[in-house]
């Protein structure tokens, strides 16, 4: 994939932060205005960057849930389909995310799990064309919902079993995260090395994949939550932020020497192994 500089990552936040319209539009936008960046690696930048400003107003709207409701329903009889779309433009907020407010703003005596219920199914909105306008939302959003959710899984999953291929025709011998976890281990790596090697001369006990972009939040993120675990647990590794990462955070002094960032897959001529058979045992025996 790709390591940005400051200067180009920062340009293409400022931008993203600027646009005022749909995530899906600026997606397409971001493609226009950056050819020299993979697609992938843009849409990693413009989740993350969703998913702050949502946190970020969340809270904010969540409390004038009942203004909202209102506005809605004074709106919904002369806009009628997509009231909730336009409003969440206006608001620079989630689709999805209005729509669920709306939803338990209209229905506040149903049960969280009957509101996901709604969410997941519209056909149980009671209201028929609240149900429409949260279709309008569900299928404008490429950010929040269970459509983003699996494509983001399959994403996860789908370098996950890269990174086995690959490391079997490397020549690799690990165990993955099922055979970790039947050991009893709670945080495990993707692929924990039976056979530790060297990736330019630093023993590799395992490595760990991340299909996203990694920038300095999302670093400290792994940093805290899984991989200053692995080290204490398991020795140096390397993590792979496949979609590109932001070259700062390869100098975070919590790296300590003992984690390597990379955007692919070592190269075979970054790395060493251990040699078994004949070419082993005739060393041995020139050293008797």
């Amino acid at each position: 994939m790709i390591v940005l500089d400051n200067e180009k990552y920062h340009e293409i936040c400022s931008y993203m932060r600027r646009y005022k319209r749909l995530a899906i539009d600026c997606e397409a936008s971001l493609v226009k205005k950056f050819p020299d960046v993979p697609r992938l690696t843009l849409a990693s930048l413009l989740q993350h960057d969703r998913q702050l400003r949502l946190r970020q107003m969340h809270a904010r709207v969540n409390a004038r849930a009942a203004e909202h409701l209102a506005e809605y329903r004074r709106r919904v009889s002369t806009d009628a389909g997509k009231t909730l779309l336009k409003m969440a433009l206006e608001m620079d907020f989630s689709p999805i995310s209005l729509a669920r407010i709306i939803v338990s703003a209209a229905y506040p005596d149903f049960p969280k799990p009957d509101i996901s219920k709604m969410m997941h199914n519209i056909d149980t909105i009671p209201d028929p064309q609240l149900a429409l306008n949260v279709c309008h939302c569900i299928l404008n959003d490429n950010q929040e919902g269970a459509i983003a959710d699996a494509a983001r899984r399959c994403i996860g999953e789908e370098y996950e079993i890269r990174l086995k291929e690959m490391a079997r025709n490397a020549g690799m011998v690990f165990y993955d995260e099922g055979d970790l976890r039947r050991e009893g281990y709670d945080k495990t790596p993707d692929l924990k090395m039976a056979v530790p090697f060297l990736y330019k001369g630093m023993v590799v006990n395992w490595i760990e994949s991340k299909a996203l972009f990694g920038d300095h939040e999302a670093h400290k993120r792994y940093m805290n939550d899984q991989l200053t675990s692995y080290v204490n647990r398991f020795g140096p590794g390397i993590v792979i932020y496949w979609l590109g990462f932001l070259d700062d955070i390869r100098y975070h002094k919590e790296n300590d020497e003992h984690i390597v960032i990379l955007h692919s897959f070592p190269e075979a001529s970054e790395m060493e192994f251990l040699s078994y058979g004949k070419e082993s045992a005739e060393n041995k025996a020139n050293c008797t």
